[in-house]
């Protein structure tokens, strides 16, 4: 399995945020959700990432950055195209601090109303990129405490996401009101070892747009044996 499908299986969830205090829990206040991904043409926002792999006699891979996305132009039937570039990186294996070489240039990719890319290549160099994913949503209205499937695949059939999510609270998260999503679900790649995700997932109740989320990962690969893995994805702050 390479490292690439490893941190897609990671940040598919998006990927795909770390859970509030319990003084800080989202309050009830809606009945429902629409829990559709959408997209306004002057979109910007910067985000920050860590994750950290631990495999079998290998050791544990850990790496850390930020990024941003950008709406370029806006699709028909809810779909955009972003451009997501990465602004800082830094890559460790056990305890040493491994070269990064230079950033990947920004890439443009479709987006779709669940959030997602239309693909996911696995086999590029540049799998960091793949840090990019998160926030999957159903596109549908969701009932408070109500639970939904979560049912996604990529437009070349090359990946595919399987489970079932709830919405567990609405509330203010920082500056801006969220839904709090609980995700569970299995990420297959196509002839690669598929990985169990737990997610817990902030979105924009408005439009879905990430703000923070937290979760684990854990593959069995017949391979290298059981990779377990735990990752985080926030917002950079408007203030």
């Amino acid at each position: 399995m390479s490292v690439g499908t490893l941190i897609t299986a990671l940040t598919a969830a998006g990927i795909v945020a770390a859970g509030l205090g319990a003084s800080q829990e989202p309050e009830a206040e809606k009945v429902s959700v629409r829990l559709e991904r959408t997209y306004n043409p002057d979109e910007t926002q910067a985000y920050t990432f860590s994750f950290a792999l631990e495999m079998p006699e290998a050791g544990e891979l850990k790496m850390s950055g930020g990024f941003t996305r950008k709406v370029i132009e806006m699709l028909d039937e809810g779909w955009a195209e972003i451009e997501t570039s990465i602004d800082s990186m830094t890559v460790s294996f056990g305890d040493v601090e491994m070269p990064t070489g230079e950033l990947p240039e920004p890439e443009t990719e479709k987006f779709d109303k669940y959030g997602m890319p239309a693909k996911i290549d696995l086999s590029g160099n540049e799998s960091i990129a793949i840090v990019l994913l998160g926030g999957y949503v159903p596109a549908m209205e969701v009932e408070l405490k109500g639970k939904f499937p979560i049912e996604w695949e990529s437009e070349d059939g090359e990946i595919t996401i399987e489970g079932e999510g709830e919405l567990v609270a609405t509330g203010r998260l920082y500056e801006e009101h969220v839904a709090k999503l609980e995700l569970n679900f299995t990420f297959s790649p196509v002839d690669e070892a598929a990985g169990e995700l737990k997610v817990t997932a902030y979105v924009n109740s408005e439009t879905c747009k990430l703000v923070k989320a937290v979760g684990t990962v854990t593959i069995d690969d017949p391979n290298a044996g059981e990779i377990t893995g735990s990752f985080e994805v926030k917002k950079v702050r408007d203030k």
